[in-house]
């Protein structure tokens, strides 16, 4: 979409879904960033992120939450300047912390409350949130594509890229090795498979998280990859995998899937069969679930692709129909 002048979107980190919204919603994205300790950082940021709406004099902004911090500034701005004001929650600004301390989802409400709108990734979030805020809008993270939401990082050579020349059912284990993430479960299912027709590539740094590295020929880590391999390897694999054991999480690793038409394994969560639809297999994240549907996926990857085409285009309809109900809220 064209980019309109009057409008502002706002975050003060690094982040795709900033990235890709607020170019499919038409808006400037101002990424203001600082590496100075927490107290200087907010200060900083809160006086640039005024003297940016000042001299722009913006008719709607949005900002991300988190920050919380970020969403108060804006919010007593918009007394001063007038704009409307549409905070975008996403999941963890509605569910600080992972929603694990009551006192900290009562702030995050009451300061979405300020906004004449709030953003939210599914539908699930709106029913459980719709009476606390004026107005909730949902939009799911767009689609990435190579061309927009991954850097242009120099990878490594073709060569080096040994999944290129990996002849097994290639599996993709998306891992941040993050808590919620039951990569201990995953990596069982795989030392558990005896044939060597697969192979399992994790992602990530497991440094601090696996003290051994089991000796398994079907798994291989990959540590950290540029934006250029780790596009590569999604490519490449013939299947990926992404799990987690929070009920309220869209992965990014799906969107990733869905957008390449990879047959996958996702956490059988009510919000990601309701997000992601069928073609895919949804597992509960233990070694016995897990395995039940890598063998599967093991036996014909191929016979997925034609739903989750499906998926994608279904997807991508309603992502527009909910690009239409922002419009017509910022318009108003």
């Amino acid at each position: 979409m064209k980019k309109k002048q009057n409008r502002m979107w706002i975050t003060w980190e690094n982040q795709r879904r900033n990235r890709s919204l607020s170019e499919k919603t038409g808006f400037i994205l101002n990424e203001l960033i600082s590496d100075r300790g927490r107290i200087l950082r907010y200060f900083l940021l809160s006086f640039r992120t005024y003297s940016l709406i000042r001299s722009n004099n913006p008719s709607v902004v949005v900002c991300q939450n988190p920050s919380v911090v970020l969403v108060i500034v804006c919010a007593l701005l918009k007394s001063f300047f007038g704009y409307k004001f549409i905070v975008d929650c996403h999941n963890s600004g509605l569910y600080p912390k992972e929603g694990r301390y009551n006192i900290l989802n009562r702030i995050a409400i009451f300061v979405n409350s300020h906004a004449d709108a709030v953003i939210v990734s599914n539908e699930m979030l709106k029913e459980d949130f719709k009476h606390l805020f004026k107005s909730i809008l949902v939009i799911p993270d767009p689609l990435p594509n190579r061309e927009h939401f991954y850097d242009n990082e120099l990878g490594s050579p073709i060569k080096e890229r040994r999944w290129r020349s990996d002849p097994r059912v290639k599996f993709l284990y998306v891992c941040s090795w993050a808590e919620d993430e039951p990569y201990e479960e995953v990596l069982n299912a795989f030392i558990d498979i005896s044939e060597s027709k697969v192979s399992c590539y994790v992602t990530g740094d497991f440094h601090r998280k696996v003290a051994e590295i089991p000796e398994n020929e079907n798994i291989i880590f990959t540590g950290f990859l540029s934006d250029t391999d780790y596009h590569d390897l999604i490519i490449s694999c013939d299947a990926m995998i992404v799990l987690t054991r929070r009920n309220d999480c869209l992965t990014c690793g799906a969107y990733e899937a869905l957008a390449e038409c990879k047959p996958s394994i996702f956490s059988d969560t009510a919000i990601m069969r309701n997000t992601f639809g069928t073609g895919f297999l949804y597992s509960e994240p233990f070694k016995e679930d897990i395995l039940k549907n890598v063998l599967l996926l093991a036996e014909d990857v191929s016979v997925f692709y034609p739903r989750i085409v499906e998926s994608r285009n279904e997807f991508q309809v309603n992502f527009q129909k909910n690009l239409v109900k922002f419009e017509d809220e910022v318009s108003r």
